[in-house]
């Protein structure tokens, strides 16, 4: 059986970065499996189509890699949404004194904690490790998680 990991959503945009994008091409070849999560997806568009304005060539490039099954999508099903449901009742703000991105606005910090809960809830259904740079909020996440599911992390410069 394959070894799968999740990507969050920051550590599958810094896959280009060369030392991620070498331990990709490695996972890759032993016959590993790399996913995504429905709400990275979303992450991503919104991403590029605030941020760039050539965003659809780079949305583009990002499908095809989708759908070459480079990296899987995994969906946000019943039972992931359940689970989002939970951690979004016993911890419906992201936490006091977060130390980054303050720049940005309340609002698109709760939005970003609502995607971040679907992340870590659609690993959680479907028994895969998180491969993440935040590892403090996912750890958070996993601590209200409860015993019926677990979440696994794999933080950041550790490579699974």
């Amino acid at each position: 059986m394959a070894e799968v990991v999740v990507l969050d959503t920051d550590m599958d945009s810094r896959l280009s970065e060369p030392e991620l994008s070498a331990w990709a091409q490695a996972w890759l070849a032993r016959r590993n499996l790399l996913f995504v999560t429905a709400p990275t997806v979303i992450e991503r568009r919104y991403g590029y189509q605030s941020a760039f304005s050539h965003w659809k060539r780079l949305w583009e490039t990002y499908v095809e890699l989708l759908a070459a099954g480079t990296v899987g999508v995994l969906p946000l099903d019943f039972e992931a949404a359940e689970i989002a449901g939970h951690l979004r009742a016993v911890c419906p703000v992201p936490r006091i004194g977060r130390r980054r991105r303050r720049s940005r606005s309340k609002a698109v910090r709760r939005v970003s904690w609502i995607l971040d809960i679907l992340i870590a809830a659609t690993s959680a259904r479907h028994g895969y490790p998180l491969f993440t740079a935040n590892g403090e909020d996912f750890q958070f996440l996993r601590e209200k998680l409860g015993t019926q599911y677990r979440l696994d992390l794999v933080v950041y410069p550790a490579l699974p």
